[in-house]
């Protein structure tokens, strides 16, 4: 989990209404979601006009600061990042070979240089994963905010036509640029009633929040800014009704390829196991395709009817499981 940040505007007057100063504010807003990113952290000024980047980083993959962000290895493409790319390895076998001055351990810069080979909607159709991302190519002054397939990780964003800001989380972008506090009681309706907030919205009026499979492109001219979202990237699977039964055969394979391909990374994995069957399951199969240690956590309540520690700490004993 980690933390991205930032704004870019036509404008060289600020829209942030409490403070004047928008790198102190951005850098505000960045400590107050600190706990995102407690393996580092990095701010990096957009060339040629009023904006920044910012990073808070939770190593996973290449622990070390070759991946450290915002990325910027051309000057010419800044990358800010939260999430994780699983086919990286595979994707830069295929495509980046010959590329100068990709690392091929780092999802991160696979993702950066693959984008930059490729247009944003080839690379997001390449990439599995989870992820919500900034990406700026400051010579055509054109960027992109990308959110992934379901909408895993969150970012949000408040605009208007002169300026464009973005944020892991929302409670800053309302706190400093928004003229209207005010929550949006539909939002919260919704949230209570279903556990999620519909479409683009956000519990606040002014602020909205990328959709899941979608990317804003942001176009910044000298006295304008425009955007635009483009939505529902990916083709839906559908199974013919008289072709399910290979599918059930395929589901084992599908669920070890799911499972194996979440656990990429260069630290020790955590499951999150009741006891139930979906836990199990997939704890079963992390023990059978992870070579790294395992650790399983169980929350437990004093209600005897439905505490499963009892029932997690078997299925941990038997996969030999920490728990």
């Amino acid at each position: 989990m980690c933390g991205i940040v930032g704004y870019i505007s036509a404008d060289e007057k600020p829209v942030f209404h409490q403070y004047e100063s928008i790198k102190s504010n951005l850098t505000t807003m960045m400590a107050e979601m600190s706990y995102r990113g407690p393996d580092g952290q990095g701010f990096l000024e957009i060339k040629g006009k009023t904006g920044y980047v910012g990073h808070l980083r939770l190593s996973i993959i290449c622990l070390d600061d070759r991946a450290a962000q915002p990325y910027n290895v051309i000057e010419r493409y800044i990358l800010t990042f939260n999430g994780e790319i699983y086919n990286f390895s595979e994707l830069a076998k295929k495509y980046l070979l010959d590329q100068e001055g990709v690392d091929p351990d780092s999802d991160t810069s696979v993702l950066y240089f693959l984008i930059i080979k490729f247009c944003i909607s080839k690379a997001l159709s390449l990439v599995n994963g989870q992820f919500a991302f900034f990406f700026f190519d400051q010579v055509n002054n054109v960027a992109y905010l990308a959110r992934d397939l379901y909408g895993e990780k969150p970012v949000y964003y408040f605009a208007n036509h002169k300026s464009f800001a973005f944020c892991s989380e929302p409670h800053g972008l309302s706190k400093f640029f928004s003229t209207d506090n005010s929550a949006n009681f539909n939002s919260i309706q919704q949230y209570l009633s279903t556990g999620f907030v519909w479409g683009d919205n956000s519990g606040f009026s002014e602020i909205k929040k990328v959709p899941p499979d979608s990317y804003i492109k942001i176009r910044v001219s000298s006295n304008d800014l425009q955007y635009s979202i483009k939505e529902n990237l990916t083709t839906p699977l559908i199974i013919p009704e008289n072709n399910f039964e290979p599918n059930v055969l395929g589901l084992e394979n599908l669920l070890f390829k799911a499972v194996e391909d979440c656990l990429q990374g260069d630290v020790n994995f955590g499951l999150l196991l009741s006891g139930g069957l979906d836990s199990t399951l997939i704890s079963l199969i992390a023990s059978k395709v992870s070579s790294k240690k395992l650790t399983s956590y169980t929350l437990s309540t004093n209600d005897p009817n439905s505490d499963e520690v009892s029932y997690a700490r078997k299925i941990a004993s038997y996969l030999q499981i920490e728990n």
